[in-house]
């Protein structure tokens, strides 16, 4: 990787003096003693930063060194704007205390802080000092992008144009929710890098953006009074290779694509930082990206441009709030920290990945037979959870589909890559290439577009990935808020609460239970007094009125109903379906060998275990109109799944995808990808859905090919055509392939009855009455 020298950092003469001309129009806005850069502060709160263990050795450089944790001050605060329901930039500035060793600036040797300023601006909006100057000058954005005719920034415009719609579709609810940058390059020693922070999944409280002038502080007090706040920290690398593209004086440009790594965590415990001692404490500390560890130095046009401004300013505000110059230390203020609330009940959001990808030529049947092989290369034969994923904590199934169809022109083959994670993407990319990028290397290797070695660095693995997802119209996972670790930690509980009912099970506490189970069911008589006349007469008026009610009710359900039916078969018509015909069992559907041994070799491994694993892939209809119908069904299907699909017990997740024939090589169909995880049998899981979804299938497969023109209703014929078109795992996995639907669903309730039993034990009225056992 290409290093930087320290003299490329100096300032030209006429960068100086724009630079002097900025400061002295900073200081001179600076009134009451207030900040002229994020002067509304949102709230001070006191928080961990947990640099992670085995970073790449390259990265290991200033407070990166080792794993450790800082103690850290995090100030949230509006850009300009005193009313948080007007759009503003939202800024986040993070102050590490107990750094040691020498600053970038001289002066503050013996300061043991370290700052990291951000904000929700991806880029800055001006390219140098000189432009800077004259912005700060003209004090108006339309007439710096546009100072004359003949001179437009238009970069300028698109920023702020971008900006301005991220802010209007994706508004703030918290700045604990949002997404900070570092906007302007710094050094990482001898590496020029940039900087982000995302807020943990876990933070998102489901809340809208608020109607009141603070309600961006008093969304943050709510959250922090019971529940801890987390971020990540990731740097990026500058693209050596073309470093054009990465440019540290032009700050207008983002840096996409590039090497990122997650460096550490960010960690917010619930705290009351409301308070006034708290907020003037807040105000009275100084933030600028040169407080820092020359190993850490800002560097580019603007940064030189902040060093003497946040110089001159943040001096001038202190001398007017008669506030000493220094830097705070972990003793300079006391945070009053709250107890939190366990961290697994938070939900955690489960996503889905689907990559397919064509294989290069006469590279199908050695890859198929590596990917068995590695499949194969599990404890328990009967078991098809595979070793591959089990390093990754936040995949929850994952499977390797090698894809052929040649009877509808589909000659090239495909690999399919699919996989439900927790958490965010880029952090499950970093994941798999930490935990198995070597195999995946040599997976992937047998595909087109792929680059030798790209499993092996993040940046190039997530570009891959990319290019070849695809997104589905319908994702639906059984217990979308549980994550994998949360899951099996359910099991574990379950487990030993079991051993310990087993250690008392012939205890003096089982027999004074039972004795206690009499009066726990008994029911107590009342005698009934009788009602007068008056409350008979208007307890029979309420009889009828509610009979009437119900029968008019019932008039409108079956009107509704007849008209839903005849709406659904006319949908049901425009695609082929046909309720009146007679199926000639002469035109049942017919396997061209390979598709017969397929099917041979997916009914050998169905039914063994107690999750199974579906994989259908099936061409549609030609006409265009198919495609966008059944778009259409799906979107629909996908507002309703989380509530529909439940009724399936059996099903752990299901996801239906559209591909565009322009995704697959050499097609002359799109296709549909259905993917599921089930319990039981195969032939009962189908039975299943028809018997409560049929008018749906029969919506969905009716745009496919070979559907039948009965639709669901022949249900052997509906079988033979999923069976056609399904093809068999080479790599399946599942993070507990042992445990079914309604066991899952009994661990989390036990676990919950218990945790509740045990917080009950903690009252000390509870625990004199439980003495006498």
């Amino acid at each position: 990787m290409k290093k930087l020298e320290f003299d490329e950092d100096q300032p030209t003469c006429e960068e100086v003096e724009a630079i002097g001309q900025i400061a002295k129009i900073s200081e001179e806005s600076i009134h009451a003693a207030q900040r002229d850069q994020h002067p509304k502060q949102h709230g001070c709160v006191w928080a961990e930063f947990k640099v992670l263990d085995n970073l790449p050795e390259k990265l290991r450089i200033g407070v990166f060194k080792e794993p450790k944790a800082f103690p850290a001050w995090i100030r949230f605060s509006s850009f300009k704007e005193d009313d948080d329901t007007k759009k503003d930039v939202n800024g986040m500035a993070v102050k590490l205390m107990g750094v040691d060793g020498e600053k970038a600036l001289k002066e503050e040797d013996h300061d043991t802080t370290q700052d990291f300023v951000l904000s929700t601006l991806r880029v800055f909006f001006v390219k140098n000092a000189q432009d800077y100057v004259e912005l700060v000058k003209l004090n108006s954005f339309p007439k710096f992008i546009f100072p004359n005719l003949f001179k437009w920034r238009l970069r300028e415009a698109g920023i702020l144009a971008s900006t301005r719609l991220r802010h209007q579709l994706h508004p703030i609810a918290s700045p604990l929710e949002t997404q900070y940058w570092s906007t302007t390059p710094y050094r990482l020693g001898p590496w020029a890098i940039k900087f982000f922070v995302k807020p943990s999944s876990d933070n998102f409280s489901g809340r809208k953006p608020g109607k009141t002038k603070n309600f961006l502080r008093e969304t943050m007090v709510d959250y922090l009074k019971t529940q801890t706040a987390y971020f990540d920290f990731y740097i990026q690398l500058q693209d050596q290779v073309n470093s054009a593209r990465t440019p540290v004086e032009d700050s207008r440009v983002e840096w996409k694509d590039v090497e990122t790594h997650k460096v550490a965590t960010i960690k917010i415990p619930p705290q009351i930082f409301n308070s006034p001692e708290q907020e003037q404490f807040g105000d009275n500390l100084s933030f600028t990206p040169w407080h820092c560890l020359p190993e850490h130095a800002p560097i580019g046009s603007i940064n030189r441009v902040r060093r003497e401004v946040y110089r001159r300013t943040a001096t001038l505000r202190r001398q007017l709030n008669h506030v000493p110059l220094a830097e705070p230390t972990p003793e300079s203020f006391t945070p009053r920290l709250l107890p939190s609330s366990p961290p697994d009940d938070k939900p955690a959001q489960q996503n889905a990945l689907a990559v397919l990808v064509p294989i290069k030529p006469d590279q199908e049947e050695y890859l198929t037979d590596f990917l068995e092989k590695m499949g194969r290369n599990h404890e328990c034969p009967d078991n098809p959870s595979n070793s591959l994923f089990r390093k990754s904590s936040s995949t929850h199934f994952a499977r390797f589909v090698v894809l052929k169809d040649p009877s509808q022109d589909l000659n090239t083959p495909h690999l399919l890559f699919s996989s439900n994670y927790d958490g965010e993407f880029l952090d499950y990319m970093q994941e798999l290439v930490e935990t198995m990028g070597a195999d995946m290397d040599k997976i992937w290797d047998k595909c087109e577009g792929y680059e030798l070695g790209s499993s092996l660095c993040t940046a190039y693995f997530t570009k891959f990935i990319k290019q070849y997802s695809l997104t589905p119209q319908v994702f639906y996972p059984a217990f979308p808020g549980k994550t994998v670790n949360a899951i099996n930690n359910n099991r574990t509980a379950y487990e030993k609460l079991n051993q310990l009912l087993e250690c008392i099970h012939n205890s003096e506490l089982e027999l004074k239970l039972q004795e206690l189970y009499p009066y726990l069911s008994a029911e107590t008589s009342s005698s009934q007094v009788p009602e007068s006349l008056g409350v008979q007469i208007t307890h029979a008026l309420k009889k009828l009125t509610a009979s009437t009610f119900q029968v008019l009710r019932r008039l409108g359900s079956q009107a509704t109903l007849r008209l839903t039916t005849v709406f659904l078969m006319m949908l049901e018509s425009w695609v082929g379906i046909q309720h009146s015909s007679e199926q000639d069992p002469s035109k049942r559907l017919k396997f061209n060998p390979e598709q017969w041994d397929r099917l041979q070799r997916i009914t050998k491994l169905e039914d063994k275990i107690a999750q199974n694993q579906l994989t259908i892939f099936v061409p549609l209809k030609s006409d265009y109109f198919y495609r966008i119908f059944l778009w259409i069904v799906l979107i629909i299907i996908s507002r309703v799944a989380s509530k529909a699909l439940p009724q399936l017990s059996a099903i752990h997740f299901a996801r239906w995808v559209i591909i565009d024939r322009s995704k697959l090589k050499n097609s002359k169909h799109s296709y549909l990808l259905f993917e599921s995880n089930y319990n039981r049998s195969w032939d009962s899981y189908i039975d299943d859905f028809v018997k409560r979804f049929g008018t749906t299938m029969n919506l969905i497969w009716g745009n496919c090919i070979e559907f039948p023109a009965g639709g669901t209703k022949d249900i052997e014929w509906f079988k033979q055509h999923i069976r056609k078109y399904q093809f068999p795992a080479q790599i399946f996995y599942s993070a507990y392939p042992d445990l079914t639907i309604s066991t899952i669903q009994k661990d989390i309730e036990v676990r919950s009855a218990t945790r509740q039993f045990l917080e009950l034990l903690k009252n000390p009225k509870a625990k004199q009455l439980f003495t006498g056992f």
